[in-house]
């Protein structure tokens, strides 16, 4: 019974060691945000132009469409 406890203790612990695998793509796109991009986001975002962004509002619905086209263009 003790092998078998083991054995699974070692099982486990092993496949979370596995499971810890980076994605690397993640940490190069982070890597190449730059803090004037995102400001220039922010900016973007709280100008009169999005009308305060209340959900549902025509603001609401420009701020998304901005974002989605922000998306779009990082890939």
């Amino acid at each position: 019974m003790k092998k078998i406890a083991l054995f699974t203790i070692l099982a486990l612990l092993g496949s979370g060691v596995w499971a810890q695998d980076q994605d690397h793509s993640l940490l190069q796109c982070a890597q190449q945000l730059e803090a004037t991009d995102l400001l220039k986001i922010v900016e973007e975002l709280a100008s009169p132009a999005y009308e305060g962004r209340l959900t549902g509002s025509p603001g609401f619905r420009k701020a998304a469409e901005y974002l989605a086209g922000e998306f779009e263009s990082i890939g």
